[in-house]
């Protein structure tokens, strides 16, 4: 997934993943029973008994090729979403940092500014008059 694709997109995507799955799922389950349903009623079920077995092996082979198709792109989605959470969160991270150094030097400008030169330190010192001390 890129970052240009809306949820609506991904969520769309999701949805008919999940139709052809539950479809094919659907599909196997039916053709299965009508075999078997065939089996059962057949003047010689044998035969039919033998073509339920193979449809069975077959299908469920093909069944499962889907569920694992299924689930490791879904996977894939999952790991892609939360991969796009995170870029966007370090993003704001980022934002945040930048904004807090900017303001931490125009602090440090300011500080810069306000702090006491040499000479004007040396005039405050002169004016300090020593508290006087009680007599006792």
């Amino acid at each position: 997934m890129t970052t240009d694709k809306t949820d609506k997109d991904v969520n769309s995507v999701q949805i008919t993943s999940k139709r052809i799955a539950y479809g094919l799922i659907f599909l196997f389950s039916l053709c299965l029973l009508l075999v078997l349903l065939k089996a059962t009623t057949a003047s010689d079920p044998k035969e039919w008994y033998e073509l339920f077995k193979e449809g069975f092996l077959f299908l469920s082979g093909a069944l499962t090729t889907v569920i694992g198709y299924y689930f490791g792109s879904r996977g894939t989605q999952e790991a892609e979403a939360s991969t796009a959470i995170a870029l966007k969160e370090a993003k704001q991270l980022r934002e945040l940092v930048e904004k807090e150094r900017k303001d931490l030097e125009s602090m440090k400008d300011f500080i810069e500014n306000q702090a006491p030169t040499n000479d004007e330190q040396s005039l405050d010192d002169e004016l300090i008059i020593p508290a006087e001390r009680p007599q006792s």
